[in-house]
């Protein structure tokens, strides 16, 4: 008989957000970010196009994947690790296409 895991919330995989939770927990913070994204990209839109116009586009899909597996996942805890690598992946999202934007902007100034 396999042993049973004691939880330590000290562990990083072991946070009580990863364990339990719900997807609205998921899926309002990341709407917020990936809505907070999308809205400087589009301010960003007339200094240049292709960049934040890629950022959005892959800030979409990011929110899309979350939303999939809110509906497909049905282990909480595969379901929330799933959540939290969507969710870091649109900050990462985020902060690239804002850098690459600023370097764009420095270089043909």
């Amino acid at each position: 008989m396999p042993q049973q895991h004691e939880p330590d919330p000290t562990h990083v995989r072991d946070q009580p957000a990863i364990r339990t939770g719900r997807r609205r927990q998921w899926l309002v913070p990341a709407g917020l970010m990936a809505g907070i994204t999308v809205g400087l990209l589009v301010a960003a839109h007339r200094l240049e196009t292709a960049i934040p116009l890629a950022g959005i586009v892959a800030t979409a899909l990011l929110y899309v994947a979350m939303l999939v597996v809110a509906a497909a996942v049905p282990t909480v805890r595969t379901r929330n690790l799933a959540f939290a690598w969507l969710m870091g992946l649109i900050a990462v999202v985020a902060l690239g296409s804002l850098l690459l934007l600023l370097l764009s902007e420095r270089a043909g100034a």
